[in-house]
């Protein structure tokens, strides 16, 4: 077994045996002569739950993660078309991440459910895994920071190293002689103060549109939440009404079946 094929195997093993397999694993790589695999593979951490989730999610759902990667880079080009997209992907996948917690004798609850969906953000934003292998995360990711989520969501940013343009220097006057002693005003210094005004007012505009970007942001985020929250409130009352259907369902099916035998025993009777 070669070092890369024991790591993907190692990460796709049941957390509660990570531990052990990697111990294994590591026995096999020294065994086939790969000391330097063998050791390497020993190091390597054993994942919270949530990244665990997300790396299961690559080996055992891989068009669902490929689907939001392809939402995700429509984004990041300027297509926002795949807004609605991008959001239904990672909807898909926390819905596969509950059975999959649960069949590793995990509680899928909100908080690691949230944070699967935040891994998924910030490496769907990112177009890549790295530094860690696709399906080998060591640790959940941070959320994409302001420019990622900018992208995202079709925010144009000023340009970061977006410097003021100078004042025009002005030719130097002769001083006039009024036959005083007196020196004349110094323009250089008039002019880099009229200058380092200018730069700050460019400077102050510069922070202004950030500001307001992010506060577009944040209102569109906001926005995405509240849908994304009602949906899931009507999901759960479409769930409990159709629970209760199904439930009267049945015993409407046990009533009918009482009836066929109670039927059936009245014909037994007459022959």
């Amino acid at each position: 077994m070669a070092y890369a094929d024991a790591a993907r195997a190692l990460y796709q093993a049941p957390l509660a045996q990570f531990v052990e397999e990697r111990k294994r694993l590591a026995g096999e790589l020294k065994a086939a002569g790969d000391k330097s695999g063998a050791t390497t593979i020993a190091k390597l951490p054993k994942p919270p739950v949530s990244a665990w989730a997300v790396n299961q999610l690559y080996w055992q759902s891989r068009a669902a993660i490929d689907r939001l990667f392809k939402a995700a880079d429509h984004l990041r080009k300027g297509d926002m078309r795949a807004n609605a997209e991008h959001r239904e992907s990672l909807a898909a996948l926390r819905k596969l991440a509950t059975p999959l917690l649960e069949s590793g004798g995990h509680n899928a609850n909100e908080g690691t459910l949230r944070r699967i969906n935040l891994t998924l953000s910030a490496i769907a934003a990112a177009g890549t895994w790295e530094p860690d292998e696709p399906g080998q995360l060591t640790a959940d990711r941070d959320p994409p920071g302001f420019d990622a989520l900018a992208a995202l969501a079709g925010i144009p940013l000023p340009a970061r190293d977006e410097e003021p343009e100078p004042a025009p220097k002005a030719e130097p006057k002769p001083a006039k002689s009024d036959g005083s002693k007196k020196a004349p005003p110094d323009e250089l210094a008039e002019r880099r103060r009229k200058a380092a005004e200018h730069e700050a007012a460019e400077k102050e505009k510069a922070e202004q549109k950030k500001r307001d970007a992010i506060a577009k942001l944040k209102k569109e985020l906001a926005s995405r939440l509240d849908a994304a929250q009602k949906n899931v409130e009507s999901s759960e009352r479409q769930i409990a009404k159709l629970s209760e259907e199904l439930s009267d369902a049945e015993d409407q099916l046990v009533k009918a079946r009482e009836n066929v035998e109670e039927i059936e025993s009245q014909l037994a009777s007459l022959d």
